[in-house]
């Protein structure tokens, strides 16, 4: 393993959502998965450290989902 991917796999949120995917998915039993973002960092870190956790070939599982209601005046 190189030091990006220890790096990866020892963040406490990676551990963290890596405990909370044992208990949705019991064995290993990957289902889909609706990730609702924000576009901001955190979901989007968020969503970044669950398709590192997902298995490549089950990763179409992960479902984005984004709604803009333009409440920001950007």
């Amino acid at each position: 393993m190189d030091a990006a991917a220890h790096r990866f796999e020892q963040h406490f949120c990676v551990r963290e959502c890596r405990r909370v995917l044992s208990l949705l998915y019991p064995a290993g039993e990957w289902k889909t998965c609706g990730i609702a973002v924000s576009g901001g960092a955190d979901s989007v870190a968020l969503l970044r450290v669950l398709c590192g956790l997902y298995p490549a070939e089950k990763r179409h599982c992960l479902k984005v989902l984004h709604f803009n209601h333009h409440l920001r005046g950007e």
